[in-house]
């Protein structure tokens, strides 16, 4: 005898009957799954931050948007408390930057930040540093400055001295870098003011480096290592000193210009020197503060 249609849909209901969970050993009657709070219970127990459902937690039970938060530098949550988190700071750098928490505090992504690029800069004559190029390098109340103990800043640049003038070649090129909350270079401190070259020609790609060693102490790097005593302790006067100086504002409590320019070191009345390029980056490789 043939199945009606009734008897084939009575069927199909039995076999779609979804079947009860089978709970796990030890679990409790009436309950199938662990519940949220028990979760952030775990996690307060722990010092940890996790995520469910790609939502993250701090050990508080404070919801994060999500494992990628983007906003101002001034506003990143604490690295110790929001490990594995990333964050795009949007007034840091240039080009998409991302930081991320490794526990203890806050690195780029790749390992460096790029922080100036700037190309063709109207030539100068001054005898003072004129400011060719700048940056703000920004700050947190929780995290301190972008610029972390140990951090290394770097500077490529190419300078083009115009013009032939023989008479002028005894007036040398300065690069010069200052650093402090003034948006007016004259008014922050010298980090460096270094001699280029007094060639009528252009100048090849040279780099300045600095180790920042605490809030308001920098060392320049690399130049002329072997005049002043390495090993005597914190140098008043010398910037290559391998304790560096102590002459900067906090860096910690405020957000920094950090100005590049050039100056001769007497005015010339035919050369001028043009800022052909320069680029600046942070590489995050200290410990931190």
């Amino acid at each position: 005898m043939p199945i009606s249609n009734q008897q084939k849909r009575a069927a199909t209901r039995k076999l779609s009957v979804t079947p009860p969970p089978i709970k796990g050993r030890g679990t409790p009657p009436g309950s199938g799954h662990v519940s949220k709070a028990e979760i952030l219970a775990r996690m307060r127990e722990n010092n940890a931050v996790t995520s469910e459902n790609n939502i993250f937690f701090d050990k508080d039970g404070n919801k994060l948007a999500s494992k990628f938060v983007s906003g101002p530098f001034y506003d990143i949550p604490s690295a110790k408390d929001h490990p594995g988190l990333i964050y795009r700071p949007t007034d840091a750098g240039i080009g998409g930057n991302l930081l991320f928490s490794d526990g203890a505090r806050w690195r780029a992504v790749g390992g460096t930040i790029n922080v100036l690029l700037k190309y063709n800069v109207a030539p100068t004559r001054s005898a003072t540093p004129v400011s060719v190029a700048k940056f703000i390098l920004p700050y947190s109340p929780v995290e301190g400055s972008l610029w972390q103990d140990g951090d290394l800043m770097e500077f490529s640049s190419v300078i083009e001295r115009t013009s032939t003038d023989a008479g002028d070649n005894t007036k040398t090129i300065y690069r010069d870098v200052h650093i402090g909350s003034n948006a007016t270079m004259a008014n922050n401190n010298s980090i460096a003011s270094t001699t280029t070259s007094a060639a009528n020609d252009g100048i090849s790609e040279l780099m300045l480096r600095f180790r920042r060693i605490d809030s308001s102490t920098i060392q320049h790097l690399g130049i002329r290592v072997n005049a002043f005593d390495n090993w005597s302790g914190p140098s008043t006067f010398n910037p290559h000193s391998a304790f560096g100086i102590t002459d900067f504002e906090n860096m910690d409590a405020a957000n920094m210009n950090v100005d590049f320019g050039l100056h001769f070191s007497a005015a010339p009345s035919v050369d001028a020197a043009r800022l052909y390029f320069v680029f600046a980056r942070l590489v995050t490789c200290g410990p931190g503060a």
